[in-house]
């Protein structure tokens, strides 16, 4: 500011001397002489001066301001920037300027500058230019020390190859220069700059080895290689040499000792190259013999195949030679082992171990009776019945001239049979004629005589039933039971009916459904001879009308003694039974109404029937007459009725439901 203080001082110094002087004067009064003047100094002139504050502006804060004086039009230079310790972060000094906010500086650093007032000038900052530095790497990680810099600022690079690759040099650009990398570090210019790392990929070896028993080779694409790079898509391709070897395994292992996943079927398979070498190993597999056991009794054993690999499916056929031989066991052996066969039937199956195997069978004689099974259909008096088969007895005669032979060394029990298996294949029962009377001129069906307690071979065959209806009505009434009613094509079997003719106590139904009535039976019947126990679940018990009314024709409940008859019975339930005189004259069956003759309830019988050394060409009913105790009803060789008395030889035709 301005120095007015030394004025005042002047103009002081100036009054006090005019006043001294008067004052002497006056003092004088009288006449007194005139004082001598007095003389005083000449003033020395004082210097003006000005202050100039230089404000930091937003820098730091110690020191915020800094002055200088300034002599009132006398040119200076503005105190040096450096001497002042101004500073702020990033920001460099830009000059001087009159406002806190100046848009340009009003004097450079060190400036000549002419005080006429006192002022402040403020600091102008620039930002200090910072470059980016920029990267450039495909095949891997680079960090430098720092992402931008100033000007002159050492930066460092380090990197991270990806996996597969390897590290060659950095190139370091400015958009138009390049600037030199040493010892991965550089020197940021004045530009921003692209760090570009560069990368190899690296080659991988793949070892195959020595294999034996076939060829493995290794490609990329169609190209057989050596060595792949990571990530590569590496396929193995193995060649047997022979067909008697197969492709069995492969391996893969990294350098570090890990497995390679692979993946594919058959000779093929491929990886994914890891970043290692790696070792293929491959194995090949040579066929194993299968021995079969070359006489087997009862039949035959194959195999599809006579060697084959470990693990392939082998598949054994074991074929009776005859029906009556049914597969007991299948095995298979190494030398060391048994191994496990599976499959039902006669066909069995089994894994191939990695040894030779030998394969044996057996099979037992065993009596395999007849399913029930549709053979034909018959017609008779224009009516068409189907013919089916359903069990198994002795009936047709061997002739004494056959050439067939019987092996009793080879015999199955069943019933009341030992069947002996023949040359033919079929099962035989040997037979003792009866001990009763023999018929005279009574004939086998080969026209031998049939001779009292003669053995002879009979051949075990199907029966043949006729099927009467599909709703066996089996009390008589009006409601079915929806069952098929079977009659047999033969008499079966010739005896007497009983010593009475009581159907329900009567020899023939206990033998007919294997009942013992008294303690000195000994048979087992019918029923669980001709049938195993599947075929006789499937037969229905059977609720038989034995009462008056069955006693008589169909048409007529009164035919005879106006329906009444002592000798008739209760119902019985039976498995097996004989038909009655109502039901062989209902039209609904195929009978004739009538007594008189009828092709449909003609019955011939069986040569087996024959052994009883009756004609048994006449068969009986289960009805009791109701005149006599010991008389029955029969049907004739002329399919007509008749009465016989019970203690009587004649045959009988079994009759059955089936559910």
């Amino acid at each position: 500011m301005k120095n007015v203080f030394n004025r005042a001082v002047f103009f002081a110094i100036c009054a006090a001397l005019f006043f001294a002087f008067a004052s002497c004067s006056n003092s004088a009064g009288g006449g007194g002489s005139n004082p001598t003047p007095i003389q005083l100094p000449t003033p020395t002139p004082v210097a003006v001066t000005y202050t100039v504050t230089f404000n930091v502006n937003d820098g730091s804060e110690n020191p915020a301001t800094v002055t200088q004086t300034f002599t009132e039009n006398r040119a200076e230079s503005l105190k040096s920037f450096s001497e002042m310790g101004f500073s702020k972060s990033g920001f460099y000094f830009a000059g001087w300027g009159t406002s806190a906010d100046a848009a340009e500086s009003a004097y450079a650093d060190g400036a000549d500058y002419t005080a006429n007032a006192d002022i402040t000038l403020y600091a102008l900052w620039s930002a200090i230019p910072v470059y980016s530095v920029n990267i450039s790497s495909e095949h891997g990680e680079v960090i430098p020390s720092q992402a931008t810099g100033v000007e002159g600022t050492e930066i460092t690079l380090s990197n991270t190859p990806a996996t597969g690759w390897q590290f060659d040099s950095y190139t370091v650009t400015t958009s138009d220069s390049t600037i030199d990398v040493v010892k991965d570090k550089f020197t940021m210019p004045a530009n921003d700059v692209t760090v570009t790392a560069n990368y190899t990929m690296i080659d991988y070896s793949i070892d195959v080895g020595s294999v034996a028993n076939g060829n493995v080779i290794v490609t990329i694409g169609s190209t057989v290689s050596s060595t792949a790079n990571f990530g590569q898509i590496i396929t193995v391709t193995a060649t047997p040499e022979s067909d008697y070897y197969r492709f069995n395994s492969v391996n893969v292992v990294a350098s570090d000792g890990t497995s390679v996943d692979l993946t594919g079927t058959g000779n093929t398979r491929t990886f994914v190259m890891p970043a290692q070498s790696v070792t293929v190993s491959s194995t090949f597999d040579s066929k194993h013999t299968i021995t079969l056991l070359t006489s087997i009794e009862g039949g035959t054993l194959t195999s599809n195949v006579t060697s084959a690999f470990e693990g392939d499916i082998v598949t054994l056929t074991v074929t009776p030679s005859t029906k009556y031989y049914v597969l007991n066991s299948v095995s298979v052996t190494t030398s060391n082992t048994s191994i496990s066969v599976n499959g039902d039937g006669n066909v069995k199956t089994f894994t191939m171990p990695g040894q030779d195997v030998s394969v044996n069978a057996s099979l037992n004689l065993t009596f395999v009776p007849t399913s029930y099974n549709k053979v034909n259909t018959k017609t008779i008096n224009g009516v068409d019945y189907d013919i089916v088969e359903f069990g198994d007895w002795p009936q047709t005669i061997l002739p004494k001239n056959s050439t067939i032979t019987i092996d009793e060394s080879k015999s199955v029990v069943q019933g009341d049979f030992t069947y002996c298996l023949g040359s033919d294949g079929n099962l035989y029962a040997k037979v003792k004629t009866t001990i009763y009377s023999i018929a005279d001129g009574l004939c086998f069906s080969d026209g031998s005589v049939v001779q009292k307690k003669e053995y002879r071979w009979f051949k075990v065959e199907p029966i043949n039933w006729r099927i009467l209806t599909t709703s066996f009505d089996h009390d008589g009434k009006t409601d079915t039971t929806g069952k098929k009613l079977l009659l047999a094509e033969c008499a079966i079997i010739g005896d007497r009916y009983s010593s009475y003719n009581s159907y329900p106590t009567s020899y023939i139904r206990n033998w007919l459904n294997g009942v013992h009535r008294d303690s000195y039976d000994t048979y087992i019947g019918f029923l669980n001879t001709a049938f195993d126990s599947v075929g006789v679940s499937k037969i229905a018990d059977t609720t038989v009308d034995n009462s008056a009314r069955s006693t008589n024709p169909e048409k007529d409940a009164k035919y005879w003694n106006q329906g009444e008859n002592e000798r008739a019975s209760g119902p019985t339930v039976d498995k097996i039974f004989l038909l009655s005189a109502q039901e062989v004259t209902r039209d609904e069956y195929g009978f004739n109404i009538e007594r008189n003759d009828d092709d449909a309830r003609i019955r011939k019988p069986t040569d087996y029937a024959r052994t009883s050394g009756g004609t048994c060409t006449a068969w009986f009913l289960r009805s009791p007459t109701y005149s006599s105790s010991t008389d029955i009803r029969v049907i004739n060789d002329k399919g007509f009725f008749k009465t016989t008395s019970s203690i009587n030889i004649r045959g009988f035709v079994p009759a059955l439901c089936l559910e």
